[in-house]
Formats: structure tokens, C-alpha cells, sequence
């Protein structure tokens, strides 16, 4: 018993060197499994810039400053009308304003759009039509 508390602290394993909560592994640098591939593609883009610029590089600590998986997930919202908050689901109508609406309300005039359709149509008409003119002159010298 004396003998397995013994071996428990000579391997006890130490908490990333980053400070993001979880435990190091002495072969990645005590660092985590995410914040050591972090940590290399860090390395390998400017193990890139010190080829290209033939300069030296300013240390591996400025890599450990951020640690990504700590961060919590933004909430998922639902999709919902904006005018009446109905639930639309995956049938939600998008408009061009931004705007999801259900299908009462998915008509520009029903939700009092801001986007200006008319203009959008006209421009698109004006690239598409090519200004064709006829020679006014008959016989030219």
C-alpha cells in the first residue's frame, strides 16, 4: 500500500502550463493536448515567417497566452418571426433586409422591409441590357 501512494506521487501529474485547468504531459512542453497543438501550428507559422524574413523568432511563451477550449459556446437561438416571435423552424423565410419571418409575414410589405427591391432590380436590368443603335447614316464616305 506504501509502495502505490509512493509511485502516485513521483508521477503526479502537473496542471498545464498555460492555466487553462487541465493536466500538461511532460513530452508536449506541460502542456494540454489542445493548447500544444495551439502551441504548434503557432510554431509552424513562424518557424514560415522566419524562413521568408530571415530574422529570429520572438519565443514560444507568446503562444501560450490564448487557450480556445475554455471558451463557452455562444447560445443557440431559435428561429423565430420577428414581427409576431412565431417559432418558424427550418420553413423561416429569410429576407434581404436580415430579417427570418414566418409566411404571413415574409412579404417586404408586411414587416415594412428597409431594403430597397426596386432599386436592386434596376440595376441588375441595367447591366443585362445591351444599348444596341442603329447607323443614322445610310451611305458613309
Amino acid at each position: 500500500m506504501a509502495a502505490f501512494e509512493s509511485s502516485k506521487n513521483d508521477n503526479d501529474a502537473s496542471l498545464c502550463v498555460n492555466n487553462c485547468g487541465f493536466y500538461g504531459n511532460p513530452n508536449n512542453r506541460n502542456l494540454c493536448s489542445v493548447c500544444y497543438t495551439a502551441f504548434l501550428k503557432e510554431a509552424g507559422a513562424k518557424y514560415y515567417e522566419i524562413e521568408t524574413r530571415q530574422s529570429s523568432s520572438s519565443g514560444a511563451s507568446e503562444s501560450l497566452e490564448t487557450c480556445d477550449h475554455n471558451d463557452p459556446a455562444p447560445p443557440k437561438t431559435q428561429n423565430r418571426c420577428e414581427i409576431c416571435r412565431k417559432k418558424v423552424g427550418m420553413i423561416g423565410f429569410s429576407c434581404r433586409c436580415g430579417g427570418c419571418f414566418c409566411g404571413k409575414h415574409r412579404y417586404p410589405e408586411e414587416h415594412s422591409c428597409g431594403f430597397d427591391h426596386k432599386e436592386v432590380g434596376r440595376n441588375i436590368l441595367a447591366k443585362q441590357i445591351v444599348e444596341c443603335k442603329a447607323d443614322k447614316l445610310k451611305f458613309r464616305i
